[in-house]
């Protein structure tokens, strides 16, 4: 897959009500509207993806000899595959009607 065709269909689809930023941070579009980062000042955006960076992935070499079990339990729910996302809405109208609230949800659910 070629990144670089995907980030620029992405511009091409979402201009002008999306960025399409290489980092979603919250700076660039801070106080616009539409966008799906924060709202007003985007304060609380900005600081929990600073709070998300923080956090580093400790990468070792997977192969046989080393089972792994990828199994969180947060707040009482057992996930054994902890991708999440967000929730996020008003994509038909934060986005110009590009995307769909149905297409959003399916390509979230799908990355996930």
């Amino acid at each position: 897959m070629d990144m670089k065709h995907e980030w620029e269909a992405a511009r091409q689809k979402l201009k002008p009500w999306y960025r399409v930023c290489p980092v979603c941070n919250g700076v660039a579009c801070a106080g616009e509207i539409p966008g799906l980062g924060g709202i007003g000042t985007g304060e609380s955006f900005k600081e929990n993806v600073k709070a998300l960076a923080a956090w580093k992935l400790n990468l070792r070499t997977v192969h046989d000899s080393s089972p792994f079990d990828t199994t969180l339990d947060l707040w009482g729910l057992t996930l054994t595959t902890p991708i999440m996302c967000a929730p996020l809405a008003g994509a038909s109208s934060r986005l110009g009607g590009a995307v769909s609230e149905s297409e959003m949800e399916d390509s979230l659910l799908e990355g996930c």
